[in-house]
């Protein structure tokens, strides 16, 4: 039981850490700094974990709901060459499944 209870304190003391070094999060009200961020939170996390943990909650939310902490861009899908695209287009048109006015619509959009 005291092993699952020492895994646990070191297990969200180490995300404690590595979390507020990612989205800089600070101890308290003055800016993330290398004596007021990850460190802190783990030395405090390590000594005094009952309270430190539910305060970094507590702290974390706030920073999300203020929207300091935002969402990890997503990357757009990767293009096909163009030369692709006109022949997709160019085979459509062959196949009969969109008409020549599709097609040049198509085909300009693409060339801009």
């Amino acid at each position: 039981m005291l092993e699952l209870m020492v895994a646990i304190v070191l297990g969200t003391t180490i995300w404690m850490g590595y979390d507020s070094a990612q989205h800089k999060i600070a101890v308290d009200s003055k800016p993330y700094s290398a004596n007021n961020g990850a460190a802190a939170w783990v030395l405090s996390g390590i000594f005094l974990w009952i309270a430190t943990f539910p305060y970094y909650l507590v702290k974390r939310s706030r920073a999300v709901s203020s929207g300091s902490i935002a969402a990890p861009p997503i990357a757009p899908a990767p293009a096909r060459p163009l030369s692709e695209e006109l022949a997709a287009l160019s085979d459509l048109r062959a196949a009969g499944k969109i008409s020549e006015a599709d097609y040049e619509r198509a085909k300009s959009k693409l060339l801009k």
